[in-house]
């Protein structure tokens, strides 16, 4: 079985995809092992990146984009959450039906 490196810049409900398709096997049924962790500093992703210690950074946007023109150019290539899912937490939502929202 591949192992696939992530570094990652914390944890958080936002990469819940990963963690249930890690927790449902979905990685297993490719053939595939993830690990991930986060390091201290969170800004260590990108040495990681740089070493080829981990293959991708689960992190915002904001990452890239911190970075860029200023010698090394990071890209995203996928988005995995469109909504902070803490809008949707119980005791966290706003007034108004949510029926029917993703």
């Amino acid at each position: 079985m591949d192992t696939f490196h992530i570094s990652a810049t914390g944890l958080s409900f936002n990469y819940m995809p990963q963690y249930l398709a890690q927790a449902l096997g979905y990685f297993a049924e490719q053939g595939l092992s993830v690990e991930s962790y986060v390091p201290n500093p969170w800004t260590v992703v990108l040495k990681d990146l740089d070493s080829g210690s981990s293959q991708a950074v689960v992190g915002g946007i904001w990452v890239p984009l911190c970075y860029k023109g200023r010698g090394k150019e990071y890209f995203e290539f996928a988005k995995v959450s469109s909504r902070a899912p803490m809008h949707w937490w119980p005791g966290k939502r706003k007034k108004g039906n949510s029926a029917g929202r993703t």
